[in-house]
């Protein structure tokens, strides 16, 4: 039990408990509070929230939501699966319809939808798709609920997106990025502030950093807010390049001797980089490959291999004269 919220605004009560939150958690470290998704009235007032307390079964464990209710000034937070014996009321009594907000005429729930949440979801979808460069599909005006709800990552009928773990699979899986789900909300975090750092000279970065300053939207406005995974992706892309450089460089090793022998021999690893190199006699694709055995190799790209694909191929190797870790491959040919 801990302190109760400062209420701005009035919660839904149900049987003497104020509704306050419904708390997602983002990843599963032990008994962290940081990467949570808030949905709520007054979700600034919500603060970090534990994701393996139970008020009720005192049980700990991690838990991917976590209901937020007040009583008395005290303030519980309760798993989904006792939150409706805690409260003594029938299950499926408290629901997210219980956090959303009101529209300007006061009737409806017109904010059902957590920022956060969308972010992630324009992250799924465009990782499911396997790029993150500009694309047709995924600009934001086709980046709408309705796309969301066909892929699966949101739903329309109680306002939030559930599959946020199916979300956080389809980005890590995608073949061109190897993330945590901690380095996922990160990312997030990340991309909100970029928003702040846009100009003020257009309509539409004005009322995308409306909706971030609010914490939750308006259907109508969910394509809008998953354009900043989109809108983000090159910042993303600088990040995710420094973090994968610098694990490398804590870890590589030098080409060894049975490697550079100058006759063929066989290298496994992933292709890091491409880049077209020109020159009087045409135009020639180079790729970098970091080897299993934690080494780089450059050298032509044959193979029509792109950023992120695995390959077995074999090759004359040359070890670099100003970098042990590092070396020249040629005549290389694609093991099938």
């Amino acid at each position: 039990m801990d302190k109760a919220t400062d209420k701005k605004e009035e919660f839904a009560n149900i049987n003497g408990y104020d509704i306050v939150a419904l708390v997602e958690h983002m990843f599963e470290e032990t008994d962290t509070s940081d990467g949570q998704i808030v949905t709520s009235r007054q979700p600034g007032a919500v603060g970090k929230i534990s994701n393996t307390q139970c008020d009720h079964c005192n049980v700990s464990r991690f838990r991917r939501k976590t209901w937020v209710l007040e009583k008395d000034n005290e303030r519980f937070l309760v798993g989904t699966s006792c939150v409706h014996k805690f409260v003594d009321v029938p299950e499926g009594t408290i629901t997210t319809t219980h956090l959303q907000g009101e529209d300007i005429n006061g009737v409806g729930q017109a904010f059902p939808f957590p920022v956060r949440q969308v972010i992630l979801a324009g992250m799924g979808l465009i990782a499911r798709h396997g790029s993150w460069v500009a694309a047709k599909e995924t600009l934001y005006k086709g980046l709408g609920m309705g796309k969301l709800v066909k892929e699966d990552f949101m739903y329309k009928t109680d306002g939030i997106g559930r599959n946020t773990s199916k979300i956080y699979k389809a980005v890590i899986d995608a073949k061109d990025l190897n993330l945590t789900e901690k380095e996922l909300t990160e990312f997030i975090d990340a991309s909100i502030a970029w928003v702040n750092t846009l100009g003020t000279d257009s309509d539409f970065a004005n009322n995308l950093k409306t909706h971030i300053d609010a914490g939750w939207i308006r259907e109508r406005d969910v394509g809008t807010v998953a354009w900043v995974a989109q809108g983000f992706a090159k910042e993303f892309q600088k990040w995710i390049k420094a973090v994968s450089l610098a694990e490398f460089n804590a870890t590589k090793k030098p080409i060894p001797a049975n490697v550079a022998t100058g006759e063929k021999v066989r290298l496994e690893g992933t292709v890091t980089s491409n880049k077209v190199k020109y020159g009087q006699w045409g135009d020639v694709m180079k790729m970098v490959v970091q080897d299993d055995r934690g080494f780089l190799v450059w050298g032509t790209n044959t193979m029509d291999l792109k950023v992120g694909d695995r390959v077995v191929f074999t090759a004359k190797v040359t070890a670099s004269d100003k970098d042990e870790t590092f070396g020249f491959f040629k005549y290389p040919k694609k093991v099938s």
